[in-house]
Parts: structure tokens; C-alpha cells; sequence
């Protein structure tokens, strides 16, 4: 019963009565963690094993890097315009492949075509010349050879007439002994007709001189036509080859062939624009059959690219590729450039002046060069870090960001530097 008269309930649990009043319980073992807590901590236990056997035996690799192009080992050249004028017409179009000697551009050159145009006028005139001067040889000839054959007919009368004195003053000069030789006149008579002879003789031959001279008139007239026409002639020949080589000019200037079997990257000028010397209108990728895969041309700032190597790996991703779904193309180095690259060669390599200028932005670049490892079962025909890769085709050109793993070292090594001499690392 309880004081206020109530039946008594039992308040607390009987085991619990039966603790309190016997406290002390020597024979049974404490626990001083639960059960489950010792799961936990074998499992922490392994883990931090495998982190320092991680630490200590894995490896971390260090990598510098850089971007570049994708290209085919034999590169990229710029098809270049051979002179001033009008871009008419294009052959080809992006991507398409070519073989050496297929016409790739027509270009209107208005300048050399008006200079053949002036060419041919000065051809027309001096075979115009030629017509007349010919009619005027042939008119002079007549000319001088009627006078000279009228001068001729006169000294042959001369001459003949001289000679018939001769004959008569020697007729007389016998006379003239046989009157001598009677005395019936003196010496100085015969004399006097002696040189009368003498006299006629040395008029005949100064006659025939002429008729020499005369005759030699004619020659000369005959030579010096021949050199007028010669020279004439000359002048036409040269004319004429100046115009042949204008057109050959014009015909190597107005069409521009392919230069080596290859595929059309870009096309940097349009039809109808005019353009200039020596300004590009082609961007072609040469292709040999048999030749090499890709390679990756790669720009790395210069203070970082000194530590690379050839034969150290590559983490090549083509621009259109993520890295975090597909990973990296495996590449090996080839060559790395001793000097710094400039803005000429890079622009050989690329084909691509903005593009040259936003990589120097960066300061000094070393120019390294890698080979791309192939695997036949991926889509690309590229070795992936991951998998096949993506299902695509990557082609030369294609921009690409590269790693290179230039040293790999033990986790721990970061973590506690003075441990990497200990381990030789």
C-alpha cells in the first residue's frame, strides 16, 4: 500500500534493481569499443598502407606545354600569285585532292597582255618597215645599176677609142723610123708620138681603174642592202622572241599548277579579287604515297621546352577533341629546335601569319616536333590513352594542345622533398 492509501506500482525495471544492489561485477570484461569501430579501423589502416606504398612507389609525372598543328611530315606550303592581276577562276575547292600538274587557279594578267599587245604593234612596224625598205633597194638597185652600166658603156667607148689612137700613133711612129732613117725628119717626131702612145695606154688604164671601181659600186650597193635586211631582220627576230617569251610568261603566270601531289588545306583568295606578287591563293598539304602519319608541330614557351628531350612521351589532343571523354593522342618526341623559333619558320611550318602571332604573344617558342603513335583499330588510326578514341577522322591541320612528360617522380617526394635524395629519386 502506498502512503496515500494507493496500491504500490513498480516503478523501475527489475534488472536494473538487480545492478544496484550488486555494483560491482569483476568477472565479465569491459568493451571499451563498440564492435563495429574495429572494421573501421582495419579499414583505415590498409588505406593509409596503400597511400604510402603509393607514395612511395607510384609515380607522378611532371609535364610542360604547348600548342602547335597536326601535319603530315612533308608540310604545308603557300601557292604563291607570279605576278599582278585578276584572280579569273578557281579549280578546286577546300579538302580536294590533287596531283602534281593539275591547274589549280587562272589568273588575267591586264599589264603583261598590254605589254605583248606593244610587242605585236612593234613586230607589225618593223615588218612593215622591211616591205619598204626592200621596195627601195630594189628601186636604188635598178637605178644604180642602169648608171653604172651607162658609166661602164661610156669608158669602154673611151677605151676603145684610146686604142685606136695607140694603133694609129703606132702606125705613124713606124712611119715616122723609116722617115728617121732617110732623114728626112728628126728624132724629135718620133718622139713626141712615143708619148702620145704612152699617154693613150696610161688613159686606158686608168679607165679600166674606173670601170673596176664602178663595177665594185655595184657590189657595195649589193653588200650594204644585204646588212639594211640583215639587220632589219634581226631586229624581227628579236622582236619576235621578246613575244614568245611574254607568252610563255603569261601562259606560266596566268595558270598555276599543282606542284606535288597534295590536298587543298585553304583557300586565301577569292575569285575576281585582284591581287599582287607573291601573294598567296593556295594553301596545299603535300602528300607522298608511302609517307609518314601525322606529326605534331608543337610550340612550347622557351623556358620549359629546354627540358624536354627527344624520345620522351606526348599528350597530344586534337582540337576537336575533349580530353575528359577521350583522353590524349599517345605521341613520342622527335626532334626539339636548339634555337628559339622565329616568325619566318613558323610561318613555313603553319602557312598561317594570324596564327604565328597569337603563339609569339607568349614570348620566345622552342619548335618540337612528334611523331603521333598509330593504332589500325581506331577510327582515327591513332593511339588513345582511352578507348578507340572518338569516331572521327583527324586531318592535317587540325590545331592540337600537347603535354610532354618530361620527368616522373614518387608522390611522396612532393610531399616531403628531403626523402627524394634518400630514395634516389
Amino acid at each position: 500500500m502506498s502512503l496515500f492509501g494507493g496500491d504500490s506500482k513498480q516503478i523501475f525495471r527489475q534488472a536494473a534493481l538487480d545492478r544496484l544492489a550488486s555494483p560491482e561485477q569483476t568477472d565479465r570484461l569491459d568493451m571499451l569499443l563498440p564492435r563495429n569501430a574495429w572494421f573501421i579501423l582495419a579499414g583505415f589502416l590498409v588505406f593509409v598502407i596503400l597511400g604510402l606504398s603509393w607514395g612511395i612507389y607510384g609515380r607522378v609525372p611532371t609535364t610542360v606545354s604547348g600548342s602547335g598543328i597536326l601535319l603530315s611530315p612533308e608540310g604545308v606550303m603557300n601557292i604563291l600569285s607570279t605576278g599582278n592581276g585578276t584572280l579569273v577562276r578557281l579549280k578546286v575547292q577546300n579538302e580536294a585532292v590533287v596531283k602534281t600538274g593539275d591547274l589549280l587557279a587562272e589568273i588575267e594578267h591586264p599589264e603583261l597582255s598590254k605589254e605583248i599587245s606593244g610587242a605585236r604593234q612593234r613586230l607589225d612596224e618593223l615588218s612593215k618597215k622591211k616591205e619598204t625598205s626592200l621596195l627601195l633597194q630594189k628601186r636604188e638597185k635598178e637605178s644604180v645599176e642602169q648608171l653604172i652600166k651607162m658609166k661602164l658603156a661610156a669608158t669602154s667607148d673611151t677605151v676603145k677609142n684610146f686604142e685606136k689612137q695607140i694603133i694609129l700613133a703606132k702606125q705613124k711612129a713606124e712611119q715616122q723610123k723609116d722617115l728617121i732613117a732617110r732623114g728626112l725628119i728628126t728624132k724629135q717626131a718620133l718622139l713626141e708620138t712615143e708619148k702620145e702612145i704612152q699617154s693613150a695606154e696610161g688613159q686606158i688604164r686608168e679607165l679600166r681603174n674606173q670601170q673596176k671601181q664602178t663595177e665594185s659600186e655595184s657590189m657595195n650597193l649589193g653588200n650594204r642592202q644585204t646588212r639594211e635586211e640583215m639587220g632589219v631582220d634581226a631586229e624581227i627576230a628579236e622582236q619576235t622572241r621578246s613575244i614568245e617569251m611574254l607568252e610563255k610568261r603569261r601562259e606560266l603566270n596566268s595558270k598555276i599548277y599543282a606542284p606535288t601531289n597534295g590536298r587543298i588545306v585553304e583557300i586565301m583568295a577569292a575569285e575576281h579579287s585582284v591581287i599582287t606578287q607573291g601573294q598567296p591563293i593556295l594553301s596545299l598539304e603535300s602528300i607522298k604515297e608511302g609517307g609518314k602519319k601525322l606529326e605534331a608541330y608543337l610550340y612550347i614557351p622557351m623556358r620549359e621546352g629546354k627540358q624536354i628531350q627527344p624520345g620522351m612521351a606526348a599528350q597530344i589532343v586534337p582540337g576537336a577533341v575533349k580530353r575528359q571523354e577521350f583522353g590524349f593522342v599517345c605521341g613520342k618526341i622527335v626532334s626539339v629546335s636548339p634555337l628559339p623559333a622565329t616568325e619566318n619558320g613558323m610561318q613555313s611550318v603553319l602557312g598561317n601569319m594570324s596564327l604565328v602571332r597569337s603563339l609569339m604573344n607568349s614570348g620566345p617558342l622552342i619548335a618540337v616536333r612528334a611523331e603521333l603513335l598509330t593504332d589500325p583499330a581506331s577510327p582515327s588510326g591513332l593511339k588513345w590513352s582511352s578507348g578507340k578514341g572518338p569516331e572521327l577522322i583527324i586531318n592535317s591541320g587540325t590545331s592540337c594542345d600537347a603535354s610532354v612528360v618530361t620527368r616522373e617522380q614518387a608522390p611522396i617526394t612532393l610531399v616531403i622533398p628531403v626523402l627524394k635524395d634518400y630514395l634516389g629519386l
